[in-house]
């Protein structure tokens, strides 16, 4: 089964060809006009694709490193603080947003019941919502949900904290269909339950289960058909992510004790790198920048750099203060920015895995990237603009958002001009960063 890839030739439409353009100008004045009329046309396209909206429509966003390709957003909050468009209470859990125009779509658990909810993006209104029994555990933290809703098409894929899969329908939230990653393919729970989001490629949807034979699944995301499952591992807690190098798609998957490439076509591994802990828990993502690959955890472990032209990928350099625990990193212009377990926003040079700065005061909290800037939501509820500059730590917003206390693990969003922010407990904030503030 062939990954969909979109026709290299549909970039080109819309575009007179050069021979009709040429034909079209017949004198110098003419000529004039054409060139005029072309620059400033040119120039209008260019100032509105900076503001355009961006959706974000799987966890870790568009691009599978926690970055938007948003721009034009205003990183300066007014003197009286962000605006605040809206609140709404979605229930328990680490379930961060996905976002595809005006629908927003995030998990909770309410009475033992979790609940996937679409909310209108602008208003916070609730358009539907789809619900099944789960039982609640707090997990040592306050529990519920753990992982994001992917949206494809027009579906959305959720899956439960005891392995609960559904596909359900985007417009009003019916089931399409629905899969358990224990009863259906022998899967075991970690400590910490599941927590890995849904990822789509082509017509499959992947999960990592751990079970036996069935390490890491592949369904046919039309009917939830199994396609492939392979390996023994354990399993563990972070997202698969896609690699594409050469021609050949494979998945990455982070086990308890090794990160492993599968094949994408038939789940055939490829190579593995191993990396533990003393837990065996992993929930940040793999990061790929270029022909290099960074992984992180927690548990006093740390990250390093591997180069991927190598079989299996080799080592570069290895950083302590790259402890990782509950959320992943991301890259801008050569550097590497995350926060550590201890609560430490760091910057890491990708040349020599030197780091570069350090911010502490963070917690447990997350962090994405756009437009050369971070976006941080701290464990207490602040959510901090600051440049992704090498420069040394330079906040250029900062201000508590959340109402109370509150616990925040959960990655910030960045969509159609506006940072969604949420807690552990289920409080998610839309704050409106549209330059016209």
């Amino acid at each position: 089964m062939q990954p969909s890839r979109p026709n290299p030739d549909t970039r080109f439409i819309g575009i007179p060809s050069i021979h009709l353009l040429m034909g079209l100008i017949m004198t110098k004045s003419m000529f004039s006009i054409f060139i005029a009329t072309f620059v400033s046309l040119a120039l209008l396209a260019f100032g509105a694709s900076s503001a355009l909206a961006d959706d974000w429509t799987s966890y870790r966003g568009p691009n599978q490193n926690g970055s938007s390709n948003e721009v034009g957003w205003s990183a300066r909050f007014p003197k009286a603080g962000p605006k605040v468009l809206w609140r709404a209470n979605v229930g328990t859990g680490a379930s961060s947003v996905t976002v595809k125009g005006k629908l927003l779509l995030t998990m909770g658990n309410t009475n033992s019941k979790d609940i996937v909810s679409c909310l209108d993006a602008e208003t916070g209104k609730k358009i539907w919502t789809f619900d099944y029994p789960n039982r609640f555990s707090s997990r040592m933290f306050d529990g519920g949900t753990a992982s994001t809703p992917t949206i494809d098409g027009d579906f959305v894929y959720t899956f439960g904290d005891l392995g609960d899969l559904f596909c359900l329908r985007l417009k009003d939230g019916k089931k399409v269909w629905t899969r358990n990653a224990r009863s259906d393919f022998g899967g075991t729970l970690g400590r910490w339950n599941y927590s890995c989001s849904p990822m789509i490629d082509g017509n499959l949807v992947i999960i990592d289960s751990g079970g036996r034979d069935y390490s890491t699944v592949a369904l046919n995301k039309k009917n939830g058909a199994p396609y492939w499952g392979a390996g023994g591992d354990r399993g563990s807690y972070s997202t698969p992510v896609m690699l594409e190098r050469d021609g050949k798609r494979s998945v990455l998957v982070h086990k308890s004790s090794a990160l492993v490439a599968l094949n994408i076509e038939d789940g055939q591994e490829l190579w593995r790198v191993a990396w533990t802990n003393r837990n065996g828990v992993h929930a940040s993502s793999p990061l790929i920048i270029g022909d290099t690959m960074f992984i992180s955890s927690g548990y006093r472990k740390g990250g390093a750099l591997y180069d991927l032209k190598a079989n299996p990928p080799k080592q570069l350099w290895f950083n302590s203060d790259a402890s990782t625990k509950t959320s992943s990193c991301v890259t801008y212009k050569g550097y590497i920015f995350g926060i550590s377990e201890g609560g430490v926003l760091f910057c890491i040079d990708i040349k020599d895995g030197k780091t570069i700065w350090k911010e502490s005061r963070m917690g447990m909290g997350a962090l994405c990237l756009s437009d050369g800037k971070l976006i941080v939501l701290s464990q207490t509820g602040e959510l901090i603009i600051a440049e992704a500059t090498s420069q040394g730590f330079k906040s250029i917003s900062r201000a508590e958002v959340m109402q109370g206390r509150a616990r925040c693990w959960v990655m910030p969003v960045l969509a159609g001009g506006r940072i969604y922010c949420r807690s552990n407990k289920g409080e998610l904030v839309c704050v409106d960063v549209r330059s016209a503030n």
